[in-house]
């Protein structure tokens, strides 16, 4: 685990053992050695637990465990307070981050250091990876 994170990334985590691996993915193939994920699993009995155990030997993932509640929220505010990051983002386990985000966030966080909250827009695609078009910001 590395020292002084400068972000976390909470990933909740339930049955999602057909998306989880690629998501876990597109953070590994960022290269970011200063950061930490936690893993909040929902009590997933599919494979979602034996990927989130694959990519902690690869990563610096943390897997908290708790009780199946499907209480989504409940497990968000779980990750945050395991958090040790300057920031804290998120990555739902089927959504995928782009090439170059991690790098991207470092740059606004060092530029605007006085902000509290970055945002910025998404592409939807449909389960074979389609584009379905994307969401823009709408401040």
């Amino acid at each position: 685990m590395i020292n002084a994170p400068w972000l976390s990334v909470v990933v909740c985590t339930y049955q999602g053992e057909r998306f989880l691996r690629d998501a876990l993915l597109s953070i590994e193939v960022q290269r970011a050695d200063d950061i930490e994920i936690i893993a909040v699993d929902d009590g997933s009995t599919d494979g979602t637990c034996l990927i989130l155990d694959e990519f902690s030997e690869r990563l610096p993932l943390r897997r908290i465990d708790v009780e199946h509640s499907g209480n989504w929220i409940a497990n968000t505010n779980r990750g945050i307070s395991e958090s040790c990051g300057d920031y804290i983002c998120f990555l739902h386990q089927d959504d995928l981050w782009l090439p170059g985000r991690i790098d991207q966030l470092r740059e606004a966080t060092r530029q605007y250091p006085q902000v509290g909250f970055f945002i910025n827009s998404s592409r939807f695609i449909n389960k074979t990876g389609k584009s379905l078009g994307n969401w823009n910001i709408p401040l």
